[in-house]
């Protein structure tokens, strides 16, 4: 718990590039999705301890998170049923498996460092031309993503140049 307060956190980003200690944190719950980790689309988790979703209530009923129908109640299944209405997307969460087993095999030390290093490059390179502007932490402290703009050029022109070289970038207001 964070000061009494409840919170959470979004680890989409992170989840695919290192290792997260989600009990370090502290937090409630905290998500990712499976299309960051290499897995489909549809699918993700949010990690929290049972304690706290068993004291939730659905917000939508049906499928496997009833345990049982009655004249008088419903009563609600158990973790981690209670909060699966509908069917389950089972493709999806085969598919997100299947990442996590391929990006564990990789090692994700062995992802965070040769992005670390990438990104290390990216700068130094980009650090050499007076018409960029790079925008974020030091390097020790970067991501694997680089924002930066190019003077006189609007964003949109810059990323379709990128992409006609082959990178791959987003452009715009973010």
């Amino acid at each position: 718990m964070h000061r009494g307060r409840s919170w959470s956190s979004d680890a989409a980003q992170a989840v695919p590039h290192r290792t997260v200690d989600v009990q370090a944190l502290g937090c409630d719950f905290l998500g990712f999705t499976s299309h960051k980790l290499c897995g489909p689309g549809g699918a993700g988790a949010p990690l929290g301890p049972p304690r706290t979703a068993e004291a939730m209530e659905p917000l939508e009923m049906g499928g496997e998170m009833i345990r049982s129908v009655h004249s008088s109640a419903r009563p609600g299944n158990e973790l981690p049923y209670k909060f699966e209405a509908g069917t389950p997307a089972i493709a999806e969460a085969y598919g997100l498996g299947i990442a996590v087993d391929y990006l564990s095999a990789i090692g994700f030390d062995s992802i965070d460092v040769y992005e670390r290093e990438l990104t290390a490059y990216a700068l130094e390179r980009m650090a050499e031309l007076p018409f960029v502007k790079v925008f974020g932490p030091p390097v020790e402290r970067h991501a694997g993503i680089v924002s930066f703009e190019v003077d006189g050029v609007h964003p949109h022109d810059v990323a379709q140049i990128l992409d006609g070289q082959g990178a791959r970038v987003r452009a715009g207001h973010h």
